[in-house]
């Protein structure tokens, strides 16, 4: 989303990256609790993802990004979804991106399934960190940065 066309204040600062396969640097992976809300509704945990693009990128709007930017990604999970399916498959989303991140952080084959507790053996979310993945990007529908696939860098 480019500045221009909206009158949001935060879009300043947020860069929505245009569809396609980038290589990044994981930065910071960080775990925050969801708090009760006032409503009743589910509780939402959230796992923030900061990438860094080790490579130039343009934004949806076509205004380039440089190499070097840092792009935040939110996988948010809800523990007792209460038969909602929308947070069923927000659920079911946001574990197989995580499963991929660590797959390619960590080197596991493609078909592990039990990566969450191969990250625990290769030291937890610090294994993750200084990480060169590629990044399959695709705009949401609000304008958010959202992920596609997290994937290993191929050898040459």
């Amino acid at each position: 989303m480019g500045l221009l066309n909206s009158k949001d204040y935060n879009d300043a600062y947020r860069r929505t990256v245009a569809k396609g396969t980038k290589r990044c640097k994981v930065v910071d992976v960080r775990d925050v609790a969801g708090k009760p809300r006032d409503d009743g509704s589910p509780i939402m945990d959230s796992t923030f993802i900061d990438l860094q693009l080790d490579e130039d990128a343009k934004t949806v709007d076509g205004d380039p990004i440089a190499a070097g930017a840092v792009i935040s990604v939110t996988l948010n999970t809800c523990e007792h979804p209460q038969g909602d399916q929308k947070l069923e498959t927000m659920n079911r989303m946001s574990h197989e991106r995580f499963r991929e991140l660590v797959v390619a952080c960590v080197g596991l084959p493609p078909n592990c399934k039990d990566a969450a507790d191969q990250l625990e053996k290769a030291g937890g979310a610090a294994a993750l960190k200084g990480r060169v993945i590629a990044v399959d990007w695709s705009p949401s529908k609000k304008g958010m940065n959202s992920v596609d696939k997290f994937a290993a860098i191929p050898a040459k």
